[in-house]
């Protein structure tokens, strides 16, 4: 006779895997991912539990774990301070340890701040401790930064940093620190961070004055910096006062038609539309590149005005470049047709060249119409073929990054400022 089971375990279920086993059984950080948009935001208990369980775990890819501590802290409140912390104190990978500090306040509980205060002496963890000090917006924060300002004046990825979380905090008490620094243009290492967080303080008192005072009236060196500095202070009121300061010095009109661009307002446009159809070959490209570098419609026009309707060669190509490099999809009707019907203008027959489009810039705007045409440009008498397109894109790196997207942002170097004369890129 078979042997039949009881009665009361016909149909029994195998028990249900616990959700952290599932966690940490999963076949790739997708699935883990989907895992752990399963948790349910209402069941607070649960999901620090759940959470709390699989922060630590070294078997789970620290860009899940990362996901991990956001969620225990958006979702979990002040019950997720705890397990929060127990990876900032304990935890073994420093960027989920950042991570984890970086989020423990939005938990809602009061020992954050006294955590993220004791952080700062912490290598690994001081950078984002400044951070989010600042985020925090409590101004007892401000004499413990001040002190490590002062002790990091001379650490490049420090100064920087402390420097902007003071600002944040208290302008007036980081320009004290700073000014004596961008004065001195600190070390080669620092210059350019000491800068940026200058242009932090844009609240201090006197602080802009004082930088358009020095840019009318001091060194080269400390030219470059005041006007990097005026840039990282940003506003209508810096690009106001470059545009006077267009026509003043000669020596300076190219840094200061990039910093234009840098600025990246819409008011610098039709002033840097001019500047690339007069002045010397420097201020030309220098005018393109800064239109590239304004999100704006009416730069993407002036571009595209220049690329199908000028007629110097250096313009149009860089136009071309800042164009094909930007992918601006709109402008390929007018550039395929000035591409077209005006090669001559971009790339002679070598009978005849006229010495105002070199080589180089007939592969300059032959590589811009590749980038924006694709293969609906053929090549010219005598420009590179097919097999040299990767050697041409890296002679002319510098041609294009200017009209990346993503640089637009970017801060201007001061570095230059040891050399002799501005240059802000």
């Amino acid at each position: 006779m078979l042997a039949t089971a009881p009665l009361g375990a016909q149909g029994a279920q195998e028990p249900q895997e616990s959700w952290p086993r599932r966690f940490e059984r999963a076949v790739d950080d997708g699935e883990r991912l989907a895992l752990l948009a399963e948790l349910d935001p209402g069941n607070v208990p649960d999901l620090v539990h759940e959470l709390s369980a699989v922060l630590g775990s070294s078997r789970i890819g620290r860009p899940v774990r990362i996901q991990v501590a956001v969620r225990l802290a958006t979702d979990g409140g002040p019950a997720a301070f705890d397990p929060l912390a127990r990876e900032i104190h304990a935890g073994t990978a420093a960027e989920v340890r950042r991570e984890a500090l970086r989020v423990l306040p939005a938990t809602g509980d009061p020992r954050a701040w006294p955590l993220v205060l004791t952080a700062l002496d912490d290598p690994n963890l001081r950078v984002v401790a400044a951070a989010v000090l600042a985020d925090i917006g409590d101004v007892r924060a401000v004499p413990p930064l001040r002190a490590r300002l002062e002790r990091f004046a001379a650490r490049p990825g420090l100064v920087g940093p402390f420097g902007e979380a003071l600002a944040r905090l208290d302008p007036d008490q980081a320009s004290e620190v700073l000014l004596p620094l961008y004065e001195s243009g600190a070390t080669a290492d620092t210059v350019d961070e000491v800068v940026r967080a200058l242009g932090a303080c844009r609240l201090a008192g006197g602080l802009r004055a004082r930088l358009r005072a020095d840019f009318d009236a001091g060194s080269s060196e400390l030219r470059a910096r005041a006007l990097a500095a005026l840039v990282a202070c940003g506003g209508l009121s810096s690009v106001s006062f470059l545009l006077g300061r267009l026509e003043a010095r000669a020596e300076d009109r190219v840094a200061v038609v990039r910093a234009l661009g840098d600025l990246g307002h819409e008011f610098a446009v039709d002033p840097l539309r001019r500047q690339a159809g007069t002045g010397s070959d420097a201020v030309r490209v220098a005018a393109v590149r800064a239109l590239g570098r304004i999100d704006h419609p009416t730069a993407r026009d002036a571009l595209v005005d220049i690329a199908a309707q000028g007629s110097d060669p250096l313009a149009i190509a860089t136009a071309l470049l800042t164009l094909g490099h930007r992918d601006e999809a709109s402008a390929r009707t007018s550039i395929v047709g000035r591409l077209d019907d005006e090669r001559s203008v971009l790339w002679p027959d070598e009978e005849g060249a006229p010495e105002a489009s070199p080589a180089r810039v007939c592969d300059a705007a032959y590589l811009a119409g590749l980038l924006l045409c694709g293969d609906e440009v053929s090549a010219p008498s005598g420009t590179v073929d097919r097999r040299a397109r990767n050697d041409l894109r890296a002679r002319l790196t510098d041609d294009r990054r200017p009209a990346d997207s993503g640089d637009r942002n970017r801060q201007p170097s001061a570095r230059s400022a040891g050399r002799g004369r501005p240059s802000v890129r």
